[in-house]
């Protein structure tokens, strides 16, 4: 038998709208699910003064050997950048049509799209690749013109991340297309604009946050869903959330919760700082804790006990006030969070050695045609305040976001040997649900098209489970039609082959759910409660 297999939302998330006005709340779309086509959500960028670079440009031209920014002479025997790209005070501009293209798509294209799937930045990257040794965390992609009608400020994609316990995504991610050796953790979509900061930590934050299991609420409200950020909770980080300080009652006027009058519908009306549900940047907030521990860099005994969460909240962007930079938060009440039952749900995070906290990253122009001088200058200007080599007023770098506990060298490193290959594009790591070869213990191979490896919770078959990746290697979290709440762990089986010992007919008693692709394939098949 068919029936609806219902799943829970995962998502990655992008910065959208660069208007420092914190009641403006727009759509992002990078999100994506295990199971649905939900989006997520994004909102205003990391906006910032639009001060000056004040920077010496250090132009090169495509056939200097010598790194950016004057510094010492590169390899012997460089390979040669493609016609019209330069390197220019500790960025490169890459001139290629189709990379190009393939970043303004990338920014543009708010199609949901699970995790695994996603190849946005290939071009892009790969041709970075071809002239540059692999030896960053992240790739910042920039367009050298203003697009027309682009939803976000900024676009994140990882390509590789090792799937840990503690809170981080607890999928494994090994993106398909990317010419990597593994050593590139993600890359980054950003949309020129002049005179403006981008969400840089923002973008960045998201390879670690925000994907703590849905049922803790974070990112929803009355109206939507924010996706992987902190939506109307008091986490107050780079990805959203409230300053609970500053959480007050309408009325009685100046009352702390619980003290609030409630409204005739039950509902209660509350006065906050101003604040974005997916963003703060224009507030300049730093890593909250909760991010710093999700990160690696803060111990759990530097994350509040627990935090509020305003539930079914509907934010009313009209009500901001400029004078007290308040907003009102209409919401049916306020939740309690104990970070404990975040950490018995996900586990304890482990803290980054100290060699570990110091990331690099690359800013790479990329045009059609040889980018001006100014666009140059101010990614330049972007990545040295980024990488604390350069300072304007309201800008914060990497290191002071993350309280000095992390460091990102923004340089750009060594020219590719021509003697010296770029790594090979590779396939998208795939897994077989009856087999389970996703080659660590603590990894299961788990089907909702595509197959991909997780984090196992290791409930064992028949037992109850409320979790994505909840149940033990080889099975999945599942419920019958007749019974659409109770979810049990049951085995995956084979549809196909009705003589092998995994057949559903046998191992199920023909009571099977078959998953199948848009476009009717058999991908696999889950027995039934």
């Amino acid at each position: 038998m068919k029936v609806r297999w219902a799943c829970l939302v995962l998502g990655l998330g992008a910065c959208s709208d660069p208007d420092n006005s914190p009641s403006r709340l727009a759509t992002d779309a990078s999100g994506g699910t295990a199971g649905s086509a939900n989006g997520g959500t994004a909102g205003s960028a990391n906006g910032g003064s639009a001060g000056s670079s004040g920077t010496d440009s250090g132009a090169g031209t495509a056939g200097d050997a010598g790194a950016a920014g004057g510094s010492d002479a590169g390899p012997p025997d460089p390979v040669e950048l493609p016609p019209g790209s330069r390197e220019f005070d500790g960025i490169v501009n890459l001139v290629n049509a189709e990379a190009a293209q393939q970043l303004e798509e990338f920014l543009l294209d708010q199609g949901p799209l699970h995790e695994v799937l996603r190849q946005g930045l290939t071009k892009p990257l790969n041709l970075f690749l071809d002239h540059y040794v692999e030896e960053y965390d992240f790739v910042i992609f920039v367009t050298d013109h203003v697009i027309d009608g682009v939803p976000v400020a900024g676009k994140f994609e990882a390509v590789n991340r090792r799937a840990m316990p503690g809170g981080g995504d607890e999928i494994e991610i090994a993106a398909g297309g990317y010419k990597t050796t593994g050593r590139t953790k993600a890359v980054i979509g950003i949309p020129y604009r002049q005179d403006y900061y981008p969400p840089l930590s923002h973008e960045v934050g998201h390879y670690w946050a925000a994907y703590l299991d849905s049922s803790f609420g974070f990112g929803l409200t009355l109206d939507g869903d924010y996706g992987p950020h902190w939506g109307v909770s008091s986490v107050n980080g780079q990805l959203g959330g409230f300053d609970a300080s500053t959480l007050k009652c309408q009325t009685p006027a100046g009352a702390v919760p619980p003290g609030c009058t409630r409204l005739a519908s039950g509902r209660t009306r509350y006065v906050v700082g101003a604040f974005g549900p997916n963003a703060n940047g224009f507030r300049n907030a730093p890593f909250a804790p909760l991010e710093l521990y999700l990160m690696g860099l803060l111990p759990a005994s530097g994350v509040p006990a627990s935090f509020q969460l305003l539930t079914d909240a509907h934010i009313d962007e009209a009500s901001f006030d400029q004078t007290t930079n308040t907003l009102r938060v209409e919401a049916s009440g306020i939740t309690t969070l104990p970070f404990s039952a975040i950490v018995a749900r996900h586990g304890n995070m482990t803290r980054l050695a100290e060699a570990d906290r110091q990331f690099k990253a690359a800013f790479v122009v990329v045009s059609a045609m040889p980018a001006s001088d100014k666009v140059m200058t101010d990614v330049a200007t972007w990545a040295g305040v980024f990488g604390n080599r350069k300072q304007v007023a309201g800008w914060n770098s990497f290191e002071t976001d993350t309280m000095k506990l992390a460091t990102l060298d923004t340089s750009l490193q060594s020219r590719r040997n021509k003697s010296d290959p770029a790594p090979a594009r590779r396939e998208r790591a795939a897994c077989d649900v009856l087999a389970q070869d996703c080659g660590r213990p603590e990894l299961g191979c788990y089907l909702w098209p595509p197959a991909f490896c997780a984090l196992s919770g290791g409930v064992k078959v028949d037992q109850p489970c409320n979790a994505l990746f909840a149940c033990a290697k080889g099975l999945d979290c599942v419920a019958s039609a007749a019974n659409p709440n109770a979810y049990r762990c049951r085995p995956y089986c084979d549809p196909t082959n009705a003589s092998a010992p995994s057949a559903c007919a046998k191992h199920c008693n023909a009571n099977f759910l078959t998953l199948e692709s848009s476009t009717g394939q058999v991908l696999g098949a889950l027995c039934l409660p």
